[in-house]
């Protein structure tokens, strides 16, 4: 039903656009799918209000709990469907979007408005167009529809679609479609250079002399697959590790595989489950000192800390699932393991000082990262200098 009232009003509102002005300097960001404040929306959205005071900079959101959170910190937020969040959507000049393009709706394209896509991290799996069922041609009518009056535009119409390097801007424009690529860097990687590690281990009630090691496993079929195994729950060879070696192994499960998890009163004390927590991401790598993942692009960021990496390749990912654009395998810049059992090994190796992986690591970072200088905030902005 509320589908159905989005796809009406979408159609209602969809010529009257046509005859109103863009306003210069008006800015709207949105993530989630307009379910949350985060990604690299939230981090250039936060650079804007700081550093560009000439710019009306508006978060549009469809999440009541999101307009309460942000109206308490003082912070310009308005529901897309309320009268006021529809105007600031019709008039922006340039629109931010990063999870999809149902973060906002109703972004109809204009010759004077520019549309941005920060997208949600540089892709490992086959993305967009590059994945069989998004392509144009194997979406359904009521689909096309949904894009011209909600969505308001494609993937191949976007003015600006951010990369972090020319391996990636290849990459992008192919899965997007699009010439419009610019190398500029991720926004929420700029955090990394503004933190303090122990503040922030104290906001996860971490303690500060704590090791953090992070499992963070992508999603399988895009959250109705089989849930990631939780590794080391009963381990006890693990625990006792733990403890020996003052270390807090922190789950964070993707947000498609939330509705899945079970809470586990029975975990050892060392393990915490912050998958239900809706925690930053970024905040959670930025205190991690071993980030054991699989095929989640999530390790692409962690590269900026050049802290170890091991990748827990426990199913047939990519012919099963979901195909990548390169293999892990082959271009690995941590160890890979197969079986808890290697897992457990692997981490050994490394709290015994034997990291063989400090100059492939590099060799990726830069591969991956043209920029490492917490400036890709500014870089954006400057796109848009008015």
């Amino acid at each position: 039903m509320r589908r159905a009232v989005i796809f009406f009003l979408g159609v209602v509102l969809w010529p009257f656009f046509k005859g109103l002005k863009i306003k210069k300097d008006v800015w709207i960001f949105g993530s989630g799918e307009g379910n949350s404040y985060s990604d690299n929306s939230k981090y250039l959205f936060q650079h804007v209000v700081q550093h560009k005071p000439g710019v009306k900079a508006v978060w549009i959101t469809s999440s009541k709990n999101v307009i309460q959170q942000l109206d308490k910190q003082g912070i310009s937020v308005y529901g897309n469907l309320s009268l006021r969040g529809l105007w600031y959507v019709m008039v922006a000049e340039v629109v931010f979007f990063c999870t999809s393009r149902n973060d906002i709706h109703y972004v109809f394209k204009k010759k004077s408005r520019k549309i941005v896509n920060l997208w949600h991290g540089m892709p490992i799996k086959k993305i967009a167009y590059d994945y069989l069922p998004h392509r144009p041609e194997n979406r359904n009518r009521n689909a096309l529809l949904w894009d011209t009056f909600v969505a308001g535009f494609q993937h191949k119409e976007v003015d600006v679609v951010l990369a972090t390097s020319s391996f990636y801007r290849k990459i992008l424009e192919s899965s997007f479609r699009n010439p419009n690529i610019y190398v500029t860097g991720q926004p929420r990687t700029d955090a990394f250079f503004q933190w303090d590690r122990k503040t922030m281990k104290e906001k996860f009630g971490f303690g500060s002399d704590k090791k953090i090691i992070t499992y963070m496993p992508t999603h399988r079929a895009y959250g109705k697959g089989k849930f990631n195994p939780s590794i080391f729950g009963k381990n006890k060879d693990a625990h006792i590790l733990f403890e020996k070696h003052n270390i807090n192994l922190a789950w964070k499960f993707h947000k498609n595989m939330v509705s899945s998890v079970r809470k586990d009163d029975t975990l050892n004390a060392s393990i915490v489950d912050l998958s239900a927590r809706g925690v930053d991401p970024q905040e959670l790598l930025f205190i991690t000192d071993i980030l054991i993942t699989d095929y989640s692009s999530c390790y692409i960021d962690f590269l900026f800390l050049d802290r170890p990496i091991i990748f827990y390749h426990y199913d047939n990912y990519e012919e099963d699932d979901n195909e990548l654009y390169f293999s892990i395998a082959k271009n690995n810049p941590g160890r890979i393991a197969r079986t808890e059992k290697d897992l457990l090994d692997e981490i050994r190796e490394i709290l015994n000082g034997k990291d063989s992986f400090v100059h492939r690591r590099q060799s990726y970072k830069e591969l991956y990262h043209s920029y490492t200088d917490g400036l890709s905030c500014s870089r954006v902005v400057e796109l848009f200098n008015t």
